[in-house]
């Protein structure tokens, strides 16, 4: 409750050394939201590596607080902790990570010229990483694809970040490699149903 998640971890970790019955069958406050948190989450105990990316750009975007359409649970958590990653098991650089929360469409569109910008400069030597949690919404009538920022309309894709314009953009800047990771539905569902 007091975003204490580190402290609250370690006794969790040691409640279950010491009496698993007991970690697993209480109906405690505590015990519910640690078996929630915990158990199987990616979220603790990020590795820690000695990798050095420095000729690494990433831009993550964590779309949860829509104005017109539904909230996507979790996603500001989500990119936080993909943030972490990149830092700490990937080794690419604080200043080289852009984590965007509740993107706008013009956020979205600035985040990727800054990273084309950047692999610009470095003519095919640098890395990029894009990492979308949000709504994504279909065009029914092309079948294509958009990231849908909070400002966006889930039943208008002209007020989304179109896919194949993305992937287009990426492809137009050399880089030694180009990651997207996607956590988006496309099919007009909810996350959590």
């Amino acid at each position: 409750k007091e975003n204490k998640l580190e402290e609250a971890a370690n006794l969790w970790t040691k409640i279950k050394s010491m009496n698993e019955e007991f970690a697993q069958t209480t109906d405690s406050e505590f015990c519910n939201t640690m078996r929630s948190l915990m158990d199987g989450s990616v979220d603790m105990n990020i590795a820690v590596t000695n990798a050095s990316n420095s000729n690494t750009y990433a831009v993550i975007i964590a779309n949860e607080n829509y104005q017109e359409v539904a909230k996507v649970p979790y996603t500001i958590n989500d990119g936080e902790i993909f943030a972490e990653y990149c830092k700490k098991t990937l080794g690419i650089p604080e200043t080289n990570i852009s984590l965007v929360k509740d993107a706008t469409a013009n956020n979205m569109k600035r985040e990727v010229r800054w990273l084309t910008q950047i692999l610009q400069q470095y003519n095919g030597e640098a890395k990029a990483i894009v990492y979308y949690a949000g709504h994504g919404i279909p065009d029914e009538s092309t079948k294509d694809a958009y990231l849908l920022p909070v400002d966006g309309y889930g039943d208008d894709p002209s007020t989304g970040y179109s896919l194949n314009e993305l992937y287009k953009t990426l492809n137009e800047v050399p880089s030694k490699s180009t990651l997207v990771f996607l956590d988006a539905c496309f099919s007009g569902a909810n996350r959590d149903g």
